[in-house]
Order: C-alpha cells, then structure tokens, then sequence
C-alpha cells in the first residue's frame, strides 16, 4: 500500500480563502460609521473556527485570537446576519464548480447536543436549522440530514 496523503487541518483562514471570505463578511456586516472601531473579521473568524474545532468553551479560546467576549458577541451577531451561512454557501458553490462536491455521500459527525432518540426532528434556533435523525431505523444507522430551510 502507498502512504496515504495527510489532510492539514485549518485552525486559521489562509489568505487566498480569506480574499473569498472578506467581502462576504464587510457586505453582509459592514462598519458603523460611528462609535467603537470594530475588531478585525478576520481574527474574529480564526477564533470562531478554532472554538468550533476544538469544542473549547469560549473563555478559554487563546489570547492570540483576541477578547473572548467579543468572538463570541461577533459569532452571535454574524448568525443572527446570516454570515456564516453566506460563507458557507459560498464555499460550496465554489467547491461544486469545481466538481469537488459529491452529493451522492455526504456525512457530519458530531456530539455537542442532546442525542435524538429514535425518529425525532429538532428546530435548532440559534442556526435556524432542522435536523432529521434517522439513526435508528430497523436497527441499522440511517444518517442524519441537516437543512438550512423548512422541509415540506
């Protein structure tokens, strides 16, 4: 067997995704022309990505990504914007272009919530998300589908 290619994992933006990101964030989250300056967008999302990477608790994000209150208050303002969700959609539709987006297979793992027994659909607010659980079905593990819209 050949030796398998490692996957780098991203715990800051990389300036070439950053040039993506950067006028998605100031369009949908612009300045205010008064008041105190804003935090930079871009350490605010390195320390957002970190929090959702590692599962920390956000006062004990590093120092390096700048007052844990104000990622947080960011990471708030910009779900309540929809930024994330526009950055998301964003990469995606970039990754699809390209063709590095098989839809046939697509899987998420993750264990920061309740669990859903059995057949069970959970609004999530705080990302205006619904999330279908069908991981027991006829004693076999069905999946989970996660979508950004009503399902009808």
């Amino acid at each position: 067997m050949g030796k398998q290619e490692t996957i780098v994992t991203i715990w800051e933006v990389p300036d070439e995704l950053w040039e993506r990101i950067e006028p998605i964030i100031l369009e949908a989250d612009p300045p205010k022309a008064r008041g105190r300056k804003r935090a930079n967008p871009r350490q605010m999302l390195n320390g957002i990505m970190f929090r959702l990477r590692s599962g920390c608790q956000w006062n004990r994000l590093p120092k390096e990504f700048g007052d844990d209150s104000t990622i947080h208050r960011t990471f708030q303002r910009w779900v309540e914007l929809g930024v994330l969700r526009q950055i998301w959609r964003d990469l995606v539709e970039g990754c699809e272009e390209l063709g590095g987006v098989d839809w046939e297979c697509q899987a998420a793992d993750g264990a920061m919530g309740k669990e859903l027994k059995d057949w069970q659909m959970a609004w999530r607010p705080e990302y205006d998300l619904i999330v279908e659980d069908h991981s027991i079905e006829d004693g076999e593990f069905q999946g989970v589908l996660i979508v950004d819209e009503p399902i009808d």
